[in-house]
């Protein structure tokens, strides 16, 4: 391709590294453990950025580089699965670039 080709970009490459956080007194004892993700287009190797989640590094939530493009989350194995709270439902808003003027509904 060249550059001034526009790519539709049909084809990505996800990259996931998974790390175990250790205790800072006892390099032995897992604390926590986090992924970290990149996307790029598997033809023309553009990046992609992880939009809506804060820039930072946190075992609390989802955050993003500060480039945007890698995010870190904190995960856990299914049988250490500590999130208590009742799920009471979520959303989904799907809009592209054409509608950027919309607004998501507040409901």
């Amino acid at each position: 391709m060249t550059s001034d080709q526009k790519c539709d970009h049909p084809n990505f490459k996800a990259t996931v590294d998974v790390a175990r956080i250790t205790s800072n007194t006892d390099e032995t004892k897992v604390i926590a453990f986090k992924a970290d993700v990149d996307i790029k287009c598997a033809e023309c190797k553009e990046s992609f950025v992880f939009v809506g989640l804060p820039q930072g590094l946190t075992q609390q939530h989802p955050t993003v580089s500060i480039s945007g493009e890698t995010m870190s989350a904190p995960i856990e194995p299914i049988s250490g699965w500590t999130y208590t709270e009742p799920v009471m439902g979520y959303g989904v808003n799907i809009y592209t670039k054409e509608d950027e003027d919309v607004q998501p509904s507040q409901n």
